[in-house]
């Protein structure tokens, strides 16, 4: 029920989305997406703990999904653990905790967790994990139109209908930049024309574009859609 009163919400919201997006221009496009290898980095590895015996972590630990489609070979971070999403886009975390999803050294943004965290809900965070805020600002919208670009063309597979998959090299890339740092809060050519993701686009894709704006919400939206419906 959770999930179902999360997508609703959020099919509303990009339903905004859309429209804003309506005045933008281009619009970009199988296989299948192989899993993340974490030889680098183990997924859902048990970080350390604050303040809690092993009995009560137990007890309180959940499970997660971090979804546009669902996207594995991303980082994780929580106060008690920290790891890789697997296939599933799956993330281990304890009650009220703040969860930080990276790329790499390329920091994707920080939410609640939940049982379900998808682009729309992160934020910036200001601060720890332990004692941190999320700050959402005015151009929220922007953010999380942004992140879904990013994410859809970092695929390895470029078919994000079938999961979004950021292998090793991907992170590999974004770590050998010199400059990692993106602000996924500007609009539209701001974005777009930022030098360090033009760099990250030039080492990790095969043709330095990133997926339009309109292409990525709408498969974004039929995600959610899918959600929705079960």
């Amino acid at each position: 029920m959770a999930t179902m009163n999360l997508s609703i919400r959020i099919i509303n919201i990009c339903s905004t989305i859309l429209l804003s997006s309506a005045l933008l221009t281009g619009c970009g496009g199988g296989g299948s997406s192989s899993a993340p290898d974490t030889s680098e980095e183990q997924a859902d590895s048990r970080g350390g703990l604050v303040n809690q015996n092993e009995e009560n972590t137990v007890e309180q630990s959940k499970t997660g999904n971090f979804i546009d489609s669902p996207v594995s070979g991303i980082r994780y971070k929580t106060l008690t653990f920290t790891g890789v999403t697997d296939t599933s886009g799956t993330f281990q975390y304890s009650t009220n905790e703040i969860i930080e999803f990276s790329i790499g050294s390329l920091t994707l943004g920080a939410a609640i967790a939940d049982s379900t965290v998808t682009p729309l809900e992160l934020g910036t965070l200001s601060g720890s994990l332990q004692d941190g805020e999320l700050d959402y600002q005015n151009n929220h919208q922007d953010r999380a139109t942004n992140t879904l670009r990013l994410l859809q063309t970092l695929d390895s597979d470029s078919y994000p209908d079938n999961g979004i998959s950021i292998s090793e090299n991907t992170r590999f890339s974004i770590n050998s930049l010199v400059n990692n740092t993106i602000n996924f809060n500007l609009a539209g050519d701001a974005f777009e024309t930022q030098q360090a993701l033009l760099d990250l686009l030039s080492l990790a894709t095969n043709t330095g574009e990133l997926v339009s704006a309109k292409q990525a919400i709408e498969h974004f939206k039929t995600t959610l859609e899918s959600l929705r419906s079960r």
